[in-house]
C-alpha cells in the first residue's frame, strides 16, 4: 500500500504503519525516504517519529541523503536537527564539504541550530575557500554558534542589505547571540 500510485493510500498506509506497532513497519517507512514526493516523504518522517525511530543510522543516512533534493531538504534538515546522534553531525560537516550549494546552505543553518563544536570552523573554512553558502544560512549559523570571527563578514551586512530589513534584521541578532 506504501507503493500504491494513489498518494492519498499510500498517505493512509503511511500513517497507519506509524500509528500501530506493526512488525517490518520502520524498514517500510525507511524506503519511503527515498521517494521524491514531499507529501509521502513528510508523512514517513512523521510516522517514524511517532515510533521514536528517528535515531536509527540506517534512517540518518537517508536523512542526510534527502537533503541533495529539492523536495525533502526542508523536512529533512528539520528533523536532523531534532535527532541526537554524531552521525549526523558527521554527515552533515561532510555535506558542507562535498554536497551541492543548496545542501551545503541547508547543512550548515542544521550545523548552527544543532550547535557542534567542529561547525564554526568547517564553515567558516568553507567560505575562505570559496564555497557558496547561502548568505541568511551562513548569518543564522554564525550566530547560533556564537562565532566572533564572523563579526567582520556580519557587519557590513548591516549596510550591504538596506533594503532588505529580513537579512539585516538576521545580521542584527547573529551580532547580538555573539
Amino acid at each position: 500500500l506504501v507503493r500504491s500510485p494513489h498518494p492519498g493510500v499510500a498517505v493512509d498506509a503511511i500513517e497507519a504503519l506509524g500509528s500501530k506497532h506493526i512488525d517490518g513497519a520502520v524498514p517500510a517507512l525507511t524506503e519511503v525516504l527515498a521517494c521524491d514526493d514531499e507529501l509521502l516523504f513528510k508523512g514517513a518522517l512523521n510516522a517514524l517519529s511517532w515510533r521514536r525511530a528517528l535515531n536509527d543510522d540506517t534512517i540518518v543516512r537517508s536523512l542526510l541523503a534527502a537533503l541533495e533534493r529539492d523536495c525533502c531538504r526542508y523536512n529533512a534538515a528539520t528533523s536532523l536537527e531534532k535527532i541526537d546522534n554524531p552521525a549526523v553531525a558527521d554527515g552533515l560537516l561532510e555535506i558542507l564539504r562535498n554536497g551541492s550549494p543548496e545542501a551545503a546552505s541547508q547543512a550548515t543553518f542544521s550545523l548552527g541550530w544543532i550547535n557542534d563544536p567542529r561547525a564554526s570552523e568547517a564553515i567558516l573554512s568553507a567560505r575562505a575557500a570559496g564555497q557558496v553558502i547561502d548568505m541568511s544560512s551562513f548569518i543564522m549559523a554564525m550566530g547560533d554558534l556564537k562565532e566572533p570571527r564572523a563579526i567582520p563578514e556580519l557587519v557590513p551586512i548591516l549596510n550591504i542589505y538596506k533594503y532588505d530589513q529580513d537579512m539585516r534584521s538576521r545580521a542584527a541578532r547573529a551580532l547580538f547571540n555573539i
